[in-house]
């Protein structure tokens, strides 16, 4: 069986903890206890994170501040770190406020060819890139990614700049994803039902959450943690 890193760019605030203590709590947990071949870690910089004890293990620090300019700095480190550490064959970046179901991205790196970078792909300029709430990276291209850090950091954004530098060395693969995006109220039982049985009929793994009310956001995570991971919760 294949085996996978998650790593969400992280950094504290009100709604940030909240989607911490209602969603990666038990998602962390139920991955320990069932996917032995998975683990997970939230990349946080310079935030205290001292009162997140019980996943400590579960944190990777690195030494830049929060600001999101040094979203790809993290990430790199992030990618160094779990080179060094752990075995795996790709990472998938995302972070905080997307739903990952597990049981569906383990189907899916099991059949995937040795070097493999997908998400979902957008134009920008003359390349292409891959939207940074979902990368699913092979370890070698990983590998080629730190070796050559310098030649990726453009200051602009961090996915602009990882496809910036990654199109044309290697093909990328759409993976289709659901967005639950700009909505202000929130959902009755009935629309989040039809959100679990839309992910579970296309088989999605990743689902981009991001609306302009944030209470919408911890319900819809709250929501899919409890259909997905409740015997954690």
């Amino acid at each position: 069986m294949k085996e996978l890193i998650i790593l969400a760019i992280a950094s504290r605030n009100e709604t940030y903890d909240q989607f911490v203590k209602n969603y990666w709590y038990h998602i962390i947990k139920y991955v320990k206890q069932n996917h032995t071949n998975i683990k997970i870690f939230l990349l946080y910089g310079n935030s205290n994170i001292d009162d997140f004890d019980e996943i400590k293990d579960n944190i990777i620090k690195s030494e830049y501040d929060e600001t999101f300019p040094n979203i790809l700095e993290k990430t790199l480190d992030a990618f160094e770190f779990v080179t060094n550490k752990y075995k795996y064959d790709y990472i998938f970046r995302t972070n905080l406020s997307t739903f990952t179901v597990i049981e569906h991205i383990q189907s899916i790196i099991n059949m995937l060819p040795e070097t493999f970078i997908g998400g979902t792909v957008a134009p920008y300029e003359n390349f292409k890139f891959i939207g940074g709430m979902g990368i699913l990276i092979s370890k070698d291209i990983i590998q080629n990614m730190i070796e050559n850090r310098k030649l990726i950091l453009n200051k602009t954004i961090d996915d602009v700049d990882i496809g910036k530098y990654l199109y044309g060395k290697y093909n990328f693969t759409n993976i289709k994803r659901l967005d639950i995006v700009c909505k202000n109220y929130l959902f009755n039982e009935e629309n989040l039902n039809m959100i679990y049985n839309t992910i579970i009929s296309n088989k999605f793994f990743f689902i981009r959450i991001k609306n302009n009310n944030r209470k919408v956001d911890i319900q819809v995570l709250t929501y899919l943690t409890n259909k997905f991971y409740n015997n954690l919760c």
